[in-house]
């Protein structure tokens, strides 16, 4: 609770008293107090909280994250892919959160091609991501109009079992509608259908008006078609049962 304050003092007196009763302080608390001097920009502190933790072999890859996360909400770039390549070497496996962070960072800073690399050590290491991580990537394809990529990053990881939510399809639809994917957009209304996810009238909605503004009527009438199916469906699910 003190560091999520900032109030880094007094979570420093607190451990200086666990010392003093020879209570013993799990790694997760150390990683806690990582983390409140990354976020009260404090890095240099963290760092020799590392040091120490390294002479008793106790770094684990937590905590590595957590200083790859402070540097970059510094937007120090370079040194967070330091401590990354360091995190390696030091035989320590890059969580699928780290790979994440890492990613969406390069890609807001339209270093693509480094996300992209990135992203194929990944699946040369066999890291299974999740659905944060491939929503950036497919999103990210997209954006640079690479939509069979795109495409193919998403099939295959819906084969392997990940479940994107409203929100991911949500965001690679409006990275369509940046790249006039009009055909792109429809198909992936029909392959938030195909997994189930509810698509909302808001999403109908914005791609309605999105499509009206193109001056494609013909794919207007369709996906008022689609929404007037998925509304029935909606009210019928929701509709109870006769006994």
């Amino acid at each position: 609770s003190f560091c999520i304050a900032g109030r880094i003092r007094e979570a420093l007196e607190l451990i200086r008293t666990f010392k003093d009763k020879s209570a013993s302080l799990g790694s997760e608390n150390i990683n806690t107090l990582v983390k409140g001097l990354c976020r009260a920009d404090r890095i240099a502190d963290a760092l020799e909280i590392v040091d120490i933790m390294k002479k008793k072999n106790s770094v684990d890859e937590e905590m590595y994250g957590i200083i790859i996360n402070g540097y970059l909400r510094k937007n120090d770039v370079s040194k967070a892919f330091d401590t990354f390549e360091n995190m390696k070497v030091s035989g320590c496996s890059p969580t699928v959160s780290t790979y994440t962070t890492l990613m969406q960072h390069l890609i807001r800073m339209k270093e693509f091609q480094k996300a992209m690399e990135l992203y194929n050590e990944v699946m040369d290491v066999g890291v299974q991501l999740d659905s944060v991580a491939t929503t950036a990537i497919v999103a990210g394809y997209i954006s640079q109009n690479r939509i069979s990529d795109a495409w193919q990053v998403l099939n295959n990881m819906l084969e392997k079992g990940v479940r994107l939510t409203k929100r991911s399809y949500s965001i690679f639809i409006k990275e369509l509608c940046k790249v006039s994917a009009t055909d792109e957009i429809v198909n992936m209304l029909i392959q938030m259908q195909a997994s189930q996810v509810k698509i909302g009238n808001d999403i109908f909605q914005f791609v309605i008006l999105y499509m009206m503004k193109k001056g494609e009527m013909d794919k207007v009438k369709n996906i008022k078609q689609m929404q007037k199916s998925c509304n029935i469906f909606s009210k019928e699910e929701d509709s109870p049962t006769a006994d």
